[in-house]
């Protein structure tokens, strides 16, 4: 820790390799990475794929030259698993993430996105099932606590960036809230994070790994369940409670996982499987959010039918509604007939939407109380999984 500040700095971002790039292609230079004294074992901490691969080809694109002393950058071959399944996940995240705004298959890039994942998980698979020594070993999950682990894993992906999205999602288009004032209502569920990180550090040298994830699980579907009473009017208030558990229950779950999932492996398995573990993770965030989106899609469609069958010319409460909604905009000069048809069907709308929330906070309860069941069949792991395994 050299330097008047005598503290380490990730120099990926503290260099800014971006303005770094951006110079030398406008101005001409030289960007120098420097050597990282804390891992002297590891050759650089660029990652390839997706750092020193785009970097490496825009300079050389612009007739400049990208090496690491020996050998240009784009004839590195990748080691890591991150490096090697790029076409695989990388067109899974691109049709799980587009797909629903762009209607699914009705789209030639999803169309060409699946194509692309399905070769390129073809390939994947049968390299790692014929190759001797694979990149990605897959043996881990024949470990059952592994594999349990990386369901609940996966799982809680969809919690974490699900709720992340749904309940900004309700505050604008329900509640017509902008950025600042969700920032202010959805503040919670992070400090809930916060205030619960040390007790669940505490709890966890403590208390069986399988009681946290069980209490955890519990906490994220009493949460959840309390939302599908969700209204057009609920506030921070109302938002609360749910927002406290979810937040509690997130940190309460997340070390057992790892724990759970990691504890029982042996060491020469831990390093890949802590990849994989991860991985888990992020793809159920993917998946989570593809599903949500497509579901409120499908249920406010579906709601929005329903309900519109209702408010026909033979249902004389809505007659009313419109005749007096029309009778005060026809006050004011205006096409009182026209607004109070655009209203009542606005109102349908908000409806439509709340109730495909309410659609999916119960899936997403009968989901974590599943998971509350499912804990019961893991074992016990002899010792914690060590720090830094998984993230």
């Amino acid at each position: 820790k050299d330097g008047p500040r005598e503290k380490d700095f990730n120099m990926r971002w503290v260099g800014s390799m971006v303005a770094d790039v951006h110079r030398i292609l406008s101005r001409g230079g030289v960007f120098l990475y420097p050597w990282d004294q804390r891992e002297p074992g590891k050759p650089g901490k660029l990652r390839l794929m997706y750092e020193a691969n785009p970097m490496a080809f825009l300079v050389e694109q612009a007739g400049g030259l990208a090496t690491n002393g020996s050998q240009r950058i784009l004839e590195l071959h990748p080691k890591q698993l991150h490096e090697r399944v790029a076409v695989f996940l990388g067109s899974m995240e691109f049709v799980l993430e587009e797909g629903n705004n762009k209607d699914w298959f009705n789209d030639h890039h999803i169309v060409m996105g699946t194509i692309a994942m399905v070769i390129g998980g073809a390939i994947f698979f049968r390299r790692v099932f014929k190759v001797e020594l694979p990149v990605v070993d897959l043996r881990a999950f024949s470990n059952a606590n592994f594999a349990f682990g990386s369901l609940f894993s996966f799982v809680m992906g969809v919690g974490l960036y699900g709720l992340t999205y749904l309940y900004p999602l309700y505050l604008s288009r329900i509640r017509h809230y902008d950025s600042l004032m969700i920032g202010e209502t959805m503040f919670v569920s992070g400090a809930a994070m916060f205030l619960t990180a040390p007790i669940a550090g505490i709890l966890s040298s403590k208390l069986d790994p399988r009681v946290m994830m069980m209490m955890g699980f519990a906490g994220f579907a009493t949460g959840t369940y309390m939302m599908t009473g969700i209204t057009a009017d609920w506030d921070f208030y109302e938002l609360l409670l749910p927002q406290i558990l979810r937040g509690c229950s997130l940190m309460i779950c997340m070390v057992p996982i790892n724990n759970i999932a990691l504890g029982t492996l042996p060491p020469d398995r831990m390093k890949n499987a802590s990849g994989l573990f991860n991985l888990t993770r992020n793809l159920g965030g993917a998946v989570g959010l593809a599903i949500i989106n497509t579901m409120i899609t499908q249920r406010t469609d579906d709601h929005f039918a329903r309900l519109s069958e209702q408010l026909d010319w033979g249902n004389p409460a809505a007659l009313d509604w419109l005749a007096s909604v029309g009778a005060n905009y026809d006050a004011y000069g205006l096409d009182g007939s026209t607004v109070a048809v655009q209203k009542l069907a606005g109102i349908v709308t908000q409806q439509a939407t709340l109730l495909s929330f309410m659609d999916i906070f119960m899936g997403l309860t009968v989901l974590f109380g599943s998971l509350v069941f499912m804990t019961l069949l893991l074992k016990k792991p002899k010792a914690a999984a060590p720090a830094g395994a998984g993230h």
